[in-house]
């Protein structure tokens, strides 16, 4: 099974660790660095979304771990014009449980 995960900050890329020995691990990340210890680690990193989905050979489970506001929004946004009904995004930001319903109702119904 391949994941992606989407932020590789403390939270993310902790995730990334834990699933990398049972899963085939993906990440994306803004920072430079972050991907550099990321592929140390022996985690396929990306610094663009579109290369991130382009990892995946099948159905896309990608989990976002992004600081909830303006950052989610934007990230979510992206991800529902780019991915089909039958791929899965984990909302793992600390936002409240009603604007991820909000999001179901716009974009996958």
């Amino acid at each position: 099974m391949e994941i992606g995960i989407i932020g590789l900050g403390k939270m993310g890329m902790n995730i990334a660790l834990r699933l990398k020995d049972r899963f085939n691990i993906a990440g994306f990340d803004i920072d430079r660095t972050i991907l550099k210890k990321a592929t140390e680690f022996g985690i396929k990193a990306y610094s663009s979304i579109d290369n991130l989905i382009n990892f995946f050979s099948n159905k896309k489970i990608l989990w976002v771990m992004v600081p909830t506001g303006a950052v989610r929004e934007s990230i979510l946004n992206e991800l529902f014009i780019k991915l089909n009904s039958k791929d899965i995004v984990i909302d793992g930001t600390n936002s409240y449980y009603k604007s991820s319903i909000e999001y179901y109702n716009k974009f996958l119904k």
